[in-house]
């Protein structure tokens, strides 16, 4: 087996979208042809990886192939963007309401008869 035509089941399923443990269940259950290699890790044969994927009815099982990667589209690129700028708004007010929810409680604690009792601040 030529080494170029591999793919560790990491590889397989970075470039499919499978999980890499769907696609090592289906090695070891003998759906999916592979052979270790002498670290003991397993590796497949891209042909029987896209068979593979095909008779399960994968669409576009490699859709990424290895020297011929296309860079995303612009507009794939914006939207990822926006997305991104949200969610990192959204991460900021749960901060800050964290920080608030923090300096409230520590006021309560310093206000407290324990802290009063044991000489903390009044």
């Amino acid at each position: 087996m030529s080494m170029a035509g591999t793919l560790t089941p990491a590889q397989a399923a970075q470039l499919s979208g499978i999980s890499r443990w769907t696609i090592v269940r289906a090695v070891q259950s003998g759906q999916l042809k592979a052979h270790r290699n002498n670290r003991g890790h397993w590796l497949v044969e891209r042909d029987a990886f896209e068979a593979w994927c095909s008779a399960r009815g994968a669409q576009g099982a490699l859709s990424v192939r290895p020297g011929a990667d296309a860079p995303p589209a612009p507009s794939d690129l914006a939207a990822e963007l926006r997305g991104a700028i949200v969610e990192r708004d959204q991460l900021r007010e749960r901060l800050a309401e964290a920080q608030a929810d923090r300096d409230a409680w520590r006021a309560l604690a310093q206000r407290s008869w324990w802290a009063r009792w044991f000489g903390g601040a009044k």
